[in-house]
């Protein structure tokens, strides 16, 4: 039984290495000799046009595509999220204040008092290592 997908679950299973430049055909639709099958450009389609594709070839189908930043195919009618005046704004303030955290640790850092060094033990030898844990000689009663 052959189900048909949506634009927005198209992912690419098991990328091709043959370059689309190799291919004959347009920009929408090339053949591939290696695999024998049309392969798709659906960046070259509107959308209503890559989902028709999807539709009409639900079993084996070969897609090229540029993908969106939630991964979808880009078509030809996508249009990016454009970032607004209010958004540039928030951006600045967010650059701001990460400058300012970032000065307020650093005074915080370097003004601190610095730690004592580490007692030296055994004629100048330290220590170090991991902590045994004491057994017990007489264990308490169940």
């Amino acid at each position: 039984m052959s189900r048909t997908i949506t634009l927005d679950q198209v992912r690419v299973a098991s990328p091709c290495s043959q370059p689309w430049e190799d291919m004959c055909g347009d920009a929408k639709v090339r053949f591939c000799d290696r695999c024998e099958l049309r392969v798709f450009n659906l960046s070259e389609m509107t959308r209503d046009e890559a989902q028709s594709v999807l539709d009409a070839h639900p079993d084996r189908l070969c897609v090229c595509f540029r993908p969106t930043a939630t991964g979808a195919p880009q078509t030809l009618d996508y249009q990016p999220q454009k970032v607004g005046r209010s958004m540039k704004w928030w951006y600045a303030l967010g650059a701001a204040g990460a400058i300012a955290a970032t000065a307020i640790e650093a005074i915080f850092f370097f003004g601190r008092p610095k730690p004592s060094p580490m007692p030296l033990i055994r004629g100048g030898i330290s220590i170090q290592g991991k902590v045994a844990v004491p057994t017990m000689i007489n264990p308490p009663p169940k």
